[in-house]
């Protein structure tokens, strides 16, 4: 099977399903076979507002028919890696199911701790995961710092901050990440 990869926002009506799109996009680019989900905290069924579907369509993605996805304990437990948008979502996920929190990072950390510790020629993502994941140190989920900004209720100006940042940080994590998400067999 294919590794599985959870993409967490607060209402999963812009950033994570922009970001699951993306590293979706980039992993089959590079022949890299996995499944990209993406859902939220709050309530399901709520469409990605329409300045944000217009902005992200010129940047080549059709999230017009995206509706939110609450985040359920099945969705946690059946990821082997979990990407949140933000800390507090880490903290969040940390709370909800402390198992998870070795395979919890935000964006921000993915792309810089992948491309400093890349997996070695054996690591599927679990084993990453489990190595890197765990020697973090508790504190690395509280602040702010790196966290993508939520374009909610912001003019168009905003979903262009939030969409460079996620093609940047998705790029640099998806390259750093491939052959071990390659190796990726689960049973």
């Amino acid at each position: 099977m294919t590794a599985t990869v959870l993409v967490l926002c607060t209402a999963n009506r812009c950033r994570s399903p922009y970001a699951a799109a993306v590293l979706q996009r980039a992993l089959d680019e590079r022949g890299v076979r996995a499944t990209v989900r993406s859902a939220g905290f709050l309530l399901s069924g709520q469409p990605v507002p329409e300045t944000g579907v217009r902005t992200l369509r010129r940047r080549g993605y059709d999230l017009s028919e995206h509706l939110s996805t609450r985040l359920t304990p099945a969705l946690l437990q059946h990821s082997d890696l979990v990407v949140t948008m933000a800390r507090s979502h880490v903290r969040e996920v940390a709370a909800q199911e402390p198992s998870a929190w070795p395979r919890t990072f935000t964006l921000a950390e993915l792309a810089t701790l992948a491309p400093a510790d890349r997996p070695s020629a054996e690591e599927d993502v679990p084993a990453w995961t489990s190595r890197v994941g765990a020697a973090r140190p508790a504190g690395a989920a509280l602040g702010d710092e790196g966290d993508v900004l939520d374009p909610i209720g912001r003019r168009r100006g905003a979903w262009k901050a939030m969409a460079d940042q996620i093609e940047h940080r998705a790029s640099a994590a998806v390259d750093a990440l491939a052959p071990a998400l390659r190796r990726q067999v689960r049973t």
